[in-house]
């Protein structure tokens, strides 16, 4: 790659030709896409979501995880540390699925 990168031949031009037949497969790629979304368009879907995962990837895992942390940076600062502990212990509970602490020891009046 460094000698691609610094000119040198034939490696510089076999990365190029690299790089044009990577766009050709992306095209490809597109177009089939297009052509299959009349009847299963999934395989192409598949196959762009793993080839491309900047472009064609799951971005709602990277948007929930986004809000997630907004909501925590905001719940961190208006809580004490000792209740913002007992969030982060409750949430771990739950996700692990183990019984969320008793909601006596959360301080809350029901």
């Amino acid at each position: 790659m460094r000698r691609a990168l610094d000119g040198q031949q034939p490696y510089a031009e076999f990365s190029e030709e690299l790089k044009v037949a990577d766009a050709e497969g992306h095209g490809k790629l597109v177009a089939r896409l297009y052509i299959a979304a009349r009847g299963d368009w999934r395989a192409a879907a598949w196959l762009l979501s793993r080839k491309y995962p900047d472009l064609w990837g799951d971005q709602i895992q990277v948007k929930i995880e986004d809000g997630l942390k907004q909501i925590l940076d905001i719940v961190e600062h208006v809580c004490s540390p000792e209740e913002f502990s007992r969030v982060l212990k409750a949430l771990a509970a739950k996700d692990s699925g183990a019984a969320p602490p008793d909601q006596a020891d959360t301080g809350r009046i029901h």
